[in-house]
């Protein structure tokens, strides 16, 4: 029993240390502001254009069907 007794006792004493450690840098050790500047290229601003996507071709009559005397074929 005294060797748990010593194992937690450790634990504790670090875990106290480690809490005052935390505790005086917070309230003790002021940060340093700064305002910070990014320069950004314009070409990483600037959208640039999405290319259209192909127009599908136009749908093939189907197999064996021929256009009917006297009409015209129309083409795009």
């Amino acid at each position: 029993m005294p060797t748990i007794f010593r194992f937690l006792f450790s634990v504790f004493v670090i875990a106290v240390v480690f809490a005052a450690i935390v505790f005086a840098l917070g309230n003790f050790v002021a940060p340093n502001t700064r305002s910070l500047t990014i320069r950004l290229p314009p070409s990483r601003i600037e959208p640039r254009p999405v290319p259209r996507p192909p127009e599908p071709p136009p749908p093939a009559p189907p197999a064996g069907s021929e256009p009917a005397a006297g009409t015209e074929a129309s083409e795009p």
